[in-house]
């Protein structure tokens, strides 16, 4: 049984795109999965352009071996601006949701691309790697000093709307068909920093919390110039 504990987290930042090595092994398995799910799962020859992916701003993503075989994102978002309400991120989002939202948050992330190597998604291990992933969004959100929620409007396939759930989400709007894949439900979910929903699941909540917090570290190391890597481009979760 594959094991949490023999796979390594990754916490990328969009300023980091050019220097860290995986970023663009992270950007091939999203790639590789999505043109799949298009054919396979929505009948549609359709690719996704590039800047889905190198417009957002934190890549989480998880190898095995140095391999990459999951990865999720988030994209900060102001409210207030125009062009960010207007993005390909939030464009198809339902009016009043966001208008709802707005009463009481500005500064937020989108959460997308959730994209894991096929062979990953079955059931020989001990812990769900979706599960997993909007864990970790949740205890970025948790860290952000700027972000006070997430967005992510999440397809009701594989139970994925019910992982975002278990991580704390809240439903806006459910069993919605999506705007633009007429044959795909979604759900429309936001995790509230102020109100997150309590995880069920403490083992893989403690689980998730032990690799955050040694990537955390292993960032911390950069910082104080322990180790050979240069710092000018690095930013804290804290500031993101």
């Amino acid at each position: 049984m594959r094991s949490l504990s023999n796979l390594k987290l990754h916490i990328i930042f969009k300023n980091q795109s050019k220097t860290n090595s995986f970023y663009q092994e992270f950007y091939s398995l999203w790639r590789e999965v999505w043109d799949k799910a298009f054919i396979a799962d929505f009948n549609l020859h359709h690719r996704l352009p590039s800047d889905k992916f190198s417009s957002q701003d934190l890549i989480i993503g998880i190898t095995n071996d140095k391999i990459p075989v999951a990865v999720i994102t988030l994209r900060k978002i102001d409210l207030n601006q125009i062009i960010d309400v207007e993005s390909s991120s939030l464009i198809f989002w339902p009016q009043n949701i966001l208008n709802q939202i707005k009463l009481s948050h500005r500064y937020i992330y989108t959460c997308e691309n959730l994209a894991i190597q096929k062979d990953w998604r079955k059931s020989d291990y001990d812990f769900s790697l979706k599960d997993f992933l909007f864990l970790i969004v949740r205890l970025v959100l948790q860290q952000s000093n700027t972000q006070t929620g997430v967005l992510s409007c999440v397809r009701n396939f594989k139970s994925v709307q019910f992982s975002s759930y278990e991580s704390g989400a809240m439903p806006l709007l459910t069993d919605q068909i999506h705007p633009h894949i007429q044959n795909q439900k979604v759900d429309y979910v936001f995790w509230d920093k102020t109100n997150l929903a309590e995880v069920k699941d403490k083992e893989l909540l403690k689980k998730a919390e032990f690799h955050f917090t040694n990537q955390q570290q292993e960032r911390d190391y950069v910082y104080s110039g322990l180790r050979k890597i240069s710092t000018k481009d690095e930013i804290s979760f804290r500031e993101f």
